[in-house]
């Protein structure tokens, strides 16, 4: 299978009536509404797919070569739909960093070393659950 190019992909989005705002909602979305909204996408596409599939495929146009060109990658573009998968943010790392001394991380300069001008100590203390 060769890789569709992005004025393809575009052509072949605009005739399943699919819109870069649902592939937005999609990845702003919270999982569960994600996974939802994308289920329906695939749905959307399917359905207009199957619409379109009748109407261009080669045997109805008498071997329109654009039509049916457009055939094959409405086919390909809904292949790639169909691998289409979300997956749940992973889970939130809380890192506490302690700093012995004062609200702002400690820094010197220092001016002998050539390359650092300045360091910054940040001591990183990983607590256990009580």
């Amino acid at each position: 299978m060769t890789q569709i190019s992005q004025q393809n992909m575009q052509r072949a989005l605009t005739a399943l009536h699919i819109s870069p705002s649902e592939f937005n909602d999609i990845r702003t979305a919270p999982f569960h509404e994600a996974k939802k909204l994308l289920q329906e996408l695939k749905s959307k596409a399917h359905q207009n797919y199957k619409q379109l599939a009748f109407e261009l495929h080669p045997d109805r146009t008498q071997g329109n070569e654009e039509k049916t060109e457009l055939f094959k990658l409405l086919g390909q573009v809904l292949g790639e739909i169909n691998k289409m998968t979300i997956s749940p943010a992973p889970p939130a790392r809380i890192q506490f960093v302690y700093n012995p001394f004062g609200v702002r991380p400690f820094s010197w300069s220092n001016t002998s070393t050539p390359g650092f001008s300045q360091v910054q100590v940040i001591y990183v203390v990983k607590m256990k659950p009580k």
